[in-house]
Order: structure tokens, then sequence, then C-alpha cells
């Protein structure tokens, strides 16, 4: 079995809480983990695997479709489209905000979805 990952792809959105996030927006970075099922028998050939370009381009899609006041929900709804287009298991979806607005200092503020 074969393990990928996709990680810290950047979007810019406008999704949050605070009037500043929407108004403003700000730099999301989504990581992507899953395996799939019966991938020893690879040829050297793309329609074997599962085209990461179009797991990315999905994950646009959802992240574009409209604004979202929490990561937890984005986070789910990019999970339950992956899951309906490609036969994944272990499927991890992980996003960040760098630099959150909150009166403290942290690095970044993360949800990770795993169904």
């Amino acid at each position: 079995m074969h393990k990928y990952k996709i990680k810290d792809i950047k979007l810019h959105g406008y999704h949050g809480l605070y009037e500043e996030e929407k108004e403003n927006g700000q730099n999301f970075f989504i990581t992507i983990s899953y395996e799939v099922k019966n991938s020893n028998d690879i040829k050297d050939e793309i329609q074997d695997v599962i085209d990461y370009s179009m797991i990315i381009k999905y994950t646009k899609f959802i992240f574009k479709s409209k604004r979202y006041v929490l990561m937890e929900n984005l986070s789910k709804d990019i999970y339950d489209y992956l899951t309906s287009k490609f036969p994944v298991i272990n499927l991890s979806i992980e996003i960040k905000k760098i630099n959150p607005t909150l009166n403290d200092e942290v690095e970044y503020i993360s949800t990770i979805y795993n169904g």
C-alpha cells in the first residue's frame, strides 16, 4: 500500500469568524494525506494512480465555492468531496491559518479532519 501527502497547498480566502478575516482575507495552507488500496500493482502509467493534480483542483474548487466561518466545516466538505470522487482510505485534511487574528502570538492554528 502506498501513502501520499500533498503538503501546504497555499490558498487565499475570506473564511473566518472575525470581520478582519472576512474583509481582508488570509492565506490558508491545506495538507492532504491518503492511502490507496491495492497500489502494489502499479505500472508506470498515470491511470494506475490517483492524479494528485486532480485532488488539488477539487480542493481549490471546494475552498472557493463559498465562505466558511469555521475551518472545521471546510475540512469536512473537502473530505466528503474527495471521498466521493476517489477510492482513497485513511484520508486526512489539515487546514492551517498562519498568524491568526488572536491577541496571543501563535505560529498557526490548524484543524485536522479524518472522517
